[in-house]
Order: C-alpha cells, then sequence, then structure tokens
C-alpha cells in the first residue's frame, strides 16, 4: 500500500507538472494569436499607422517567448536544442548583436564621409554607434573620481548614465517596433494596376537624375508598365536652392526618355518636403480624378513607412511601393526616418519621457 501511494503521488506530481507547463504555454500563446488577430483586422482598416507598428512589435516578443516556453516543455533532444539556442540568443546574442551592430555603424560613418560628405544626417550612424562607448566611458569616469575621493560626482553619473541609458532603451524598443513593422508594410504587395503613381524626388546631381533617383523612377516604370500603361505618373519635388531646375521635370524628363508618353506625366514642382509632396500630389489628383481613385507612391525602401504615415496624415488613400537602396547609406538612413517619425509623433513620447525623468529625479534625490 506504501508502494502504491507513492506511485499514485508521483503521477500526481506528474500530472500538476504537465498541466503547469500547459497552463505557463497557454497564456503567451493566446496573447500572440489575438495580438496577431488584433493586427489583422486594425490592416484591414488602416495599415499606416504606428499603433500597427507597437502590436507588431509586442506580437513578435509573446510569439518569441512562447517558441522559448514550448522548446522548454517539450520532451525531445530537438527541443532542448532549440531551447538552448533561443535562450543564448537572448542572454548571448542580443548583446552581441548589438556591440557588433554599434561597431559597424561607426565604421558605416567612414565609408559614408568618403561617398556622401561629412554632414550631421550622414553621421548619425556613428553617432549612435558611438553610445555604448560613451556609457563606458562615463562609468570609468565614475569608478576614478571616488578612487579620488569623490562621493556625491559618482552617484550624480551613475544616475545620468542610468538615465540615458533608460531614455536610449526606451528608444530602441521604438525603433525595433518601427523599422520591423515598417519593413513588413514594405514588402507586402499592393496595388498592381493603379490609376495614379506618385514618384517622390531626390537631389539632382548637377540637374541630371542621380543613382538614388533613377532608382526611384525605374521602381515606378515598373509599376507603370505592369499596370498596363494606363496610369497617370506624377514625378513630385521642387527646385533645391543648389539646384539648376525642378526635381520634377528632371524626373519627367527621364520618364520620357524611357519610354514614358508624355501625355501620361503630370509634373508636381513646388514641393521641398514630403508633407508637400503628399500635400501638392493630392491637388493634382483631385482635380484630375475627383472620384474614387487608387493611388501607389514610389520612393527609396527606407522611406516608404514614413511617407504613407504622412500620406494618411494630408489624408491621401495611397499605398507605398519602395525602390532598392545601396546597403551602405541605408543606416543613417534608417535612423534619419526613425528621428522623423518620432518627431511627426512627438506628443506620444513626452507622457512616458517625463515619467522616467520625474522617476530618476525621485531616486536622484533619494539617495
Amino acid at each position: 500500500m506504501h508502494a502504491d501511494a507513492w506511485v499514485r503521488y508521483d503521477l500526481q506530481s506528474m500530472h500538476h507538472e504537465r498541466d503547469w507547463s500547459v497552463g505557463r504555454l497557454i497564456v503567451p500563446l493566446f496573447l500572440t494569436l489575438g495580438l496577431i488577430l488584433l493586427l489583422l483586422v486594425l490592416w484591414r482598416i488602416e495599415p499606416r499607422s504606428m499603433l500597427n507598428a507597437g502590436i507588431f512589435g509586442v506580437a513578435l516578443v509573446f510569439g518569441y517567448l512562447t517558441l522559448v516556453i514550448a522548446a522548454f516543455n517539450a520532451e525531445s533532444d530537438r527541443a532542448v536544442r532549440i531551447y538552448g539556442i533561443l535562450v543564448l540568443f537572448l542572454v548571448i546574442g542580443l548583446p552581441l548583436l548589438y556591440i557588433v551592430g554599434s561597431i559597424a555603424l561607426i565604421l558605416n560613418g567612414r565609408t559614408m564621409a568618403r561617398r556622401e560628405g561629412v554632414s550631421l544626417a550622414h553621421m548619425l550612424g556613428p553617432v549612435v554607434g558611438l553610445f555604448p562607448v560613451l556609457v563606458i566611458v562615463a562609468l570609468i569616469g565614475g569608478v576614478f573620481l571616488s578612487f579620488l575621493g569623490a562621493t556625491s560626482t559618482p552617484v550624480i553619473i551613475v544616475t545620468l548614465v542610468t538615465i540615458a541609458c533608460a531614455i536610449f532603451g526606451y528608444f530602441l524598443w521604438n525603433a525595433f517596433c518601427a523599422v520591423s513593422y515598417g519593413w513588413f508594410y514594405t514588402v507586402m504587395p499592393k496595388e498592381q494596376d493603379p490609376d495614379f503613381i506618385i514618384v517622390h524626388g531626390a537631389g539632382l546631381i548637377h540637374g541630371k537624375v542621380g543613382p538614388l533617383l533613377a532608382s526611384r523612377l525605374d521602381r515606378a516604370m515598373a509599376v507603370f508598365e505592369g499596370g498596363g500603361g494606363r496610369a497617370i505618373m506624377i514625378p513630385s519635388g521642387g527646385q533645391g536652392d543648389d539646384e539648376p531646375r525642378s526635381e520634377a521635370f528632371a524626373m519627367a524628363e527621364y520618364l520620357i526618355d524611357h519610354g514614358i508618353p508624355a501625355e501620361k506625366v503630370v509634373p508636381e514642382d513646388q514641393s521641398r518636403t514630403t508633407d508637400e509632396n503628399m500635400r501638392f500630389s493630392k491637388m493634382i489628383i483631385d482635380k484630375l480624378a475627383p472620384g474614387e481613385v487608387t493611388v501607389v507612391f514610389v520612393t527609396s525602401n527606407y522611406h516608404v513607412f514614413r511617407t504613407a504615415l504622412i500620406a494618411r496624415r494630408v489624408g491621401l488613400k495611397a499605398q507605398g511601393v519602395g525602390s532598392k537602396t545601396a546597403r551602405y547609406y541605408l543606416p543613417s538612413a534608417i535612423i534619419r526616418e526613425f528621428i522623423a517619425i518620432i518627431v511627426m509623433y512627438k506628443w506620444w513620447h513626452i507622457v512616458p519621457m517625463g515619467l522616467m525623468a520625474a522617476l530618476f529625479a525621485l531616486m536622484f534625490a533619494l539617495t
């Protein structure tokens, strides 16, 4: 009887542990599926949304957590290996990826300086990449000052470094959501037979279309031909201070020279920003076709998501298609786009940033 009682106890314990393991898996699994379902509904309503980006990021995190728990609970050697890989990626892979990425951003600055020149816009990669170096230097300085007998200065340094890391982490999370969802939005299929195709301008080189702009125009012509050549093309871009003519007319010339009928090209030559690109192009579309129309805009792949957000803000129902960009140009360009998105939605970030600042100020006051 004593042995039978132990057997019953072991069986009950096993069932209890399995029920507990299944319970731990069900919660993140249902959260992941719920977030995916919500994202699908919101995508059907409006794909051009930062709310979608946030849900997309959280769904990825819960999806990863679900995989970790499922691998942990599975009873096979392969599951154990998968579990080990997933955990090692979190513990070692992510920090290593961040360090390698920071070094790559710093090195990319040299390439950008050589090919594009030195400017703040081109040096955003190295600036972001130097952040961990600055944190380490600040911490070493705090330790050195403590050895010299300073008491309050190291505390101040540690507090400031903590605040900086918290703010940086906050923006890193937002960047993860925006960039991952932006990539997802860019690669998803768009309208194949639009009524209008807006092509966003870029700086001219000695009055001529440069490689970056040519890539956009070539992609736009592919969309035009894929739709049977019936769309109206709107090359959009004004004349910069250092340009001999407007980007729109240089783009129109390029399109016509490459076989697009002149009557299918309607330049918009007054805009100087992406916001104006969309607003002024919308005015042309409303004038030519006041009813319901389908619109596709073409810009560089890194620029698609923010342009889509702007199109929504100005009331233009348009979806974006991206053209290829040189790989060396992408890091600083993506960082620049993310900063511009943060500025667009700056009021969204004031409350969490203010709460973080208040929390750390309170911690500093109590130390």
